[in-house]
């Protein structure tokens, strides 16, 4: 049967720089989903760095379920405009 409580939303190896947003939404038909969002500042340090995304679903028995996915960020460029920052970043699946 599916949770009655949405999943909590986790992540690991994250840039310092990163800020993290969640939102919960409830659909036309009554589920739920759960959003996160992650934004930072790229810079080439963070070229081929791995980043992890936890998705806990809470049950009435004792172990949680778990969904992880681990994605590997590809830094191309970074461009300059005054004082803002911009960068071409691809994500893979590892």
């Amino acid at each position: 049967s599916c949770p009655k409580q949405p999943p909590t939303i986790s992540w690991s190896n994250i840039p310092k720089s990163a800020h993290i947003t969640t939102q919960l939404q409830e659909k036309p038909d009554k589920t739920q989903s759960v959003i996160s969002y992650m934004t930072f500042k790229a810079s080439y340090n963070d070229h081929r760095k791995n980043i992890s995304c936890t998705a806990t679903y809470p049950r009435n028995t004792p172990d949680d379920s778990t969904v992880e996915t681990t994605v590997m960020l590809q830094v191309y460029k970074l461009n300059k405009y005054g004082n803002q920052s911009t960068a071409e970043i691809q994500l893979t699946d590892e």
